[in-house]
């Protein structure tokens, strides 16, 4: 019996006789996250883990090999760590060489003005230097981003695919890369405030500098324990409050019902916990985007950053950049061609586990705008 995403969906929703429209069972997922407490989410994600591993056993698509023994030890550190505080350091991933042939690779390609391509700015290619002094953000299409050295390597890599499955507790489902610059001086730029990412019930994100930062470059900033509900509540029950108090309900409220804590408050009440993530171009590290994070306003130097995520199941919420997936033939073999590679990255690379384009929670043409 052939793999489709249907099932799947229709599992992790609890829907076995229910909807046979993904999208539908998408947004009643999205919204059953928005509005669950953080204890009713968290029992919600191991019911989807186990109904994305039931499902991926009846499709004999198998979890990824063992780490290798000398490997194991360090696999273990950032699985805790990410579990722990939400956040873990992964080191200087990528060298200068690669870092200058990275840069050199997209010197000439165009950038779309906005946070990712279809999504915030004119959809519409320019050159780097004909937006960076106009829009807070530009990005690079996918086409390009799959093109550039090194960086398919990176999210294909074994060591961190590992690691991301044990922290998942599922094959991953890899989606949403993106390679954005961010420009001083010019206001309009996203996520400057600390918020939580509802992507999925369980996901996490790698992030790898291109360029240079600090704390007037757009460093990334992480309130370490603010995904977790239990950590949170002993904090906010430990610091010493005056006129005004907030419960730890009111960290966990979704931005878009409510604006987040201001970040004077999560500094306050997570005081040492917050972390300021400094680091030259090819410093990696890998956060569950649920916890408190922002990036800082830019005041100086500009900021090339990677990301990619990863999580239980297609939420749908790819803001990819090319609204793909695109070939596979595109990938040139840098990623893997066995079955559970292909359902990995079904949402970047076309195989018989992706679903068409028009199958996103953020698909243009249920938006009225079908410009491509």
């Amino acid at each position: 019996m052939a793999f489709t995403e249907l099932p799947l969906l229709q599992s992790v929703a609890g829907q076995e006789h229910g909807s046979d429209d993904h999208m539908v069972l998408r947004r009643t997922l999205h919204h059953q996250n928005l509005l669950s407490t953080p204890l009713a989410r968290e029992e919600f994600a191991q019911h989807a883990i186990a109904s994305v591993a039931e499902q991926l056993e009846i499709h004999d698509i198998h979890a990824l090999p063992p780490c290798p023994a000398e490997g194991q030890g360090r696999l273990k550190q950032h699985v805790d760590e990410l579990r722990r505080d939400g956040i873990t350091l992964l080191g200087q991933l990528l060298q200068p060489e690669q870092i200058h042939d990275i840069h050199q690779f997209l010197a000439n390609k165009p950038v779309y003005p906005g946070a990712t391509v279809w999504m915030y700015g004119d959809k519409s290619p320019h050159q780097k230097q004909q937006v960076e002094t106009s829009h807070a953000q530009a990005v690079y299409k996918l086409d390009d981003l799959i093109d550039s050295p090194d960086l398919l390597e990176l999210i294909s890599d074994p060591f961190l695919l590992k690691l991301v499955e044990q922290y998942l507790g599922v094959l991953p489902t890899v989606y949403s890369p993106n390679l954005l610059w961010s420009f001083p001086g010019v206001p309009g730029a996203i996520a400057k405030s600390f918020h939580r990412d509802w992507d999925n019930y369980r996901h996490c994100l790698l992030m790898v500098y291109l360029t240079d930062v600090d704390s007037k470059s757009g460093a990334h900033c992480y309130a370490r324990k603010s995904q977790d509900f239990a950590a949170t509540e002993e904090l906010v029950r430990t610091y010493q409050w005056g006129e005004f108090k907030m419960n730890t309900l009111d960290f966990f409220i979704p931005q878009m019902l409510r604006p987040s804590p201001p970040e004077a408050i999560v500094e306050e009440v997570f005081g040492e916990n917050v972390l300021q993530i400094d680091g030259k171009a090819g410093c990696a590290f890998l956060v569950n985007p649920y916890g408190l994070h922002r990036g800082l306003p830019l005041s100086l130097n500009e900021r090339l950053i990677f990301w990619c995520r990863f999580a239980i199941y297609d939420s749908g919420h790819s803001y990819d950049v090319s609204r793909g997936p695109l070939e596979r033939e595109a990938f040139k073999g840098r990623v893997g061609d066995d079955p559970t590679s292909r359902y990995m990255f079904r949402t970047l690379a076309r195989s018989e586990f992706s679903l068409p384009p028009t199958d996103s929670m953020h698909n243009l043409d249920t938006m009225g705008d079908k410009k491509r």
